[in-house]
């Protein structure tokens, strides 16, 4: 049966002969019923090699599916009972392509067995009065005989929709369901369906997060907190009633964090049977969120711009005043001290930015994991930097009272050895000529040793040389009066001649003027080289090239050939409702890597007790349960018709192994081809 079209998506379809193309195409493989695509008995049970998922035979055999939720709800069955009957929305995931199904369910259904209502089963009478098991053989009998795989997902211990941070749901045990009980279910659906070779294997928990004081971990041991080892526990209880299933274990933090595998791979009592699971949609990518909610990388562009050439103009401007005053250079001791001063300054303000993320991280519950291994190392570096920085200050300020000690010091070793107590100009070997024996390094300026009067005799004393320079803003008024001077030159010929005009400016005193000027400099320098480096970053964030990045880093790095984590990956829960940068390039990189899915969803309509408020910092709000669209969904409300023509022909194009994606071309910019770009 092929899902039928509303007219408005034939109209846009065909605006253009390149989409008709690709709708007649679309067209055409739904008529195919994808036949190809459907397991070989012959192949199963299933097993992993290397990162893939391989039959008998050893041939690839690739997970394309949808999932079709509901059943872990206040309904206790998927969705789209109460429109359809069951045997045509079955017929309908084939036609689309699929070869599988993931089935969500809770434990609470699994364990009370409850009564299914009769408006949730409406269109399907054969389910009036029946409980839950009773409908989830129905329907799983019915995916398998069709030639879909299904892979059962204890979605959530209680009822109800999920997930969220603030939901107990992220653990694999709540009050009322202990590990035992989330162990047990698994082993009671296995043991269920073993006979079955369609039902391949077991996703073992969905989304796991923190939750409260609990943060969780990887490989540490913990009974409370250790995620790898719960899968662990529980994958060989699955496998003690059914050595053929594949278990599927949900990364840290939403399935978005499979990082700590690296170091610490699951091993099962039975191998090649562990398939990683992996969970991404927007608001998963911190890059397309902030471009979505704060600010478009094209106004961070633009921002960034801005202020790169308003700080290019004052550093020009800086060097210009600096070379009128004869190109002054500061003491060693103050330009220590000021990049002493910087370096604390900035590596300061980064390392409470640092902290306070790690203590944003920490009051949402959702990944401390994050903040101990990436965000709490930074912090650290930085509070290091911002102490050496602090210790270079301190060292600067104290330099005269080393001098003026190393001085004292001179002078005793002279008295002692009856050579006069000042020395003579020191040779050209370096060696003082009334104490031959005595090598002289002094590595002071001129200011430090006439700022140490009482130690030195003979000067004059006139100048007094701090940390930052001498006392004063004279070189202020040197550049005022060479700007005056500038002006009377370009003045009407027999003008007044200012004073000083046509005299060379002496090269000034390094003052504190000239220090104000050089933090000044810096200040535009730093902000300068960050309105640059965050303008190449608004760049880079929104391509492909760093979103593929991101993910190899976060999990594709399992899919590496040879490697002792070496793994498939199941892309479990991916989706959105618009075809935009994010969606593309995501698509396209399940495509490049050949990632086995899971698309969410199938459903045209969800069950739902409330909704996430993005207004209010992404907080749940309650609501009577209700039927809502479900903006996701391959389907509409009907379950018939198909509701983005578009997410259909690039699923289709991910459904074959390899991949056939193919990201569109960017559309046509009227403003540079004009009538090129066509009607």
């Amino acid at each position: 049966m092929r899902p039928p079209f509303t007219d408005a998506m034939v109209v846009r379809a065909l605006r253009s002969p390149v989409a008709a193309v690709g709708f007649a195409v679309f067209m055409s493989s739904l008529d195919l019923g994808h036949a190809l695509g459907l397991t070989d008995l012959t192949e199963l049970p299933l097993h992993t090699k290397g990162r893939y998922i391989v039959g008998v035979s050893g041939k690839r055999i690739k997970l394309a599916c949808t999932n079709w939720y509901g059943a872990h709800s206040g309904t206790f069955v998927p969705g789209g009972l109460e429109t359809r009957p069951f045997r045509d929305i079955v017929a309908t995931i084939v036609d689309l392509g699929f070869n599988c199904v993931r089935l969500p369910y809770s434990t609470q259904a699994q364990v009370e067995n409850p009564v299914v209502e009769r408006a949730h089963v409406a269109a399907n009478p054969e389910f009036y009065g029946k409980r839950f098991y009773f409908v989830l053989d129905e329907l799983v009998a019915a995916m398998t005989a069709a030639g879909l795989m299904v892979i059962p997902n204890n979605q959530n211990h209680e009822a109800g929709w999920c997930c969220h941070y603030t939901q107990n749901e992220g653990l694999w045990y709540v009050p009322g369901y202990p590990e035992s009980a989330w162990v047990e279910g698994l082993t009671n659906i296995t043991k269920r369906y073993r006979r079955n070779p369609m039902v391949v294997g077991m996703d073992l928990r969905n989304e796991v997060h923190d939750y409260g004081a609990t943060k969780l971990t990887w490989g540490d041991g913990s009974a409370t907190t250790d995620w790898a080892a719960a899968a662990t526990r529980a994958g060989n209880a699955v496998l003690a009633e059914n050595p053929d299933a594949l278990i599927f274990v949900n990364g840290l933090c939403f399935g978005m964090e499979i990082r700590p595998a690296r170091q610490h791979p699951i091993r099962l009592a039975q191998e090649n049977r562990v398939i990683y699971e992996a969970h991404n949609y927007l608001e998963f990518n911190v890059f397309e969120l902030f471009s979505q909610v704060v600010l478009s990388w094209s106004n961070v562009r633009l921002i960034c711009g801005l202020l790169f050439f308003a700080c290019l103009l004052a550093l020009l401007g800086f060097l210009s005043a600096w070379r009128s005053l004869g190109k002054p250079r500061p003491s060693r001791r103050s330009l220590l001290g000021t990049i002493g001063l910087w370096i604390f300054v900035l590596s300061g303000i980064a390392c409470a930015l640092s902290t306070a993320s790690v203590a944003q991280l920490r009051r949402l519950p959702a990944c401390d994991w994050w903040a101990r291994k990436d965000v709490i190392p930074v912090a650290i570096a930085f509070g290091v930097l911002a102490a050496l920085g602090l210790c270079l200050v301190a060292a600067a300020a104290s330099a005269p009272s080393i001098a003026s000690l190393a001085a004292r010091l001179r002078r005793a070793r002279c008295r002692r050895d009856g050579a006069p107590s000042e020395p003579k100009p020191a040779m050209a070997s370096g060696t003082n000529g009334d104490c031959p024996s005595i090598t002289v390094i002094d590595i002071s300026t001129e200011a430090e040793r006439s700022q140490d009067g009482e130690d030195q005799e003979g000067s004059d004393g006139d100048v007094s040389t701090g940390l930052f320079g001498a006392a004063g803003y004279g070189s202020y008024r040197k550049v005022g009066r060479r700007c005056r001077c500038c002006r009377c030159s370009r003045g009407v010929s027999g003008g007044r001649r200012e004073e000083g005009e046509g005299e060379e400016l002496e090269r000034a005193v390094w003052d504190r003027g000239l220090c104000c000027g050089l933090q000044a400099c810096c200040c535009c320098g730093f902000v300068l080289i960050s309105a640059g480096l965050f303008f190449a970053f608004a760049v880079i964030a929104p391509t492909y090239a760093m979103l593929a990045w991101h993910l190899d880093n976060s999990w594709g790095f399992l899919l590496e050939d040879g490697r002792d984590y070496t793994a498939p990956v199941w892309m479990g829960e991916f989706g959105g409702p618009v075809s935009g940068n994010y969606w593309v390039n995501f698509v396209r990189y399940l495509s490049e890597r050949d990632v086995d899915f899971a698309h969410w969803a199938l459903n045209g309509k969800k069950w739902t007790t409330g909704f996430i408020d993005t207004t209010d910092g992404g907080k749940w709000v309650d609501q009577a349960p209700h039927w809502s669209d479900e903006p996701f969904g391959v389907l509409q409300a009907d379950y018939k018709t198909i509701r983005h023509p578009w997410m259909m022909l690039d699923l289709n194009a991910l459904q074959s192994s390899p991949a056939q994606y193919r990201p569109p071309p960017p559309p046509c910019d009227r403003r540079v081809l004009g009538s090129s770009c066509g009607g």
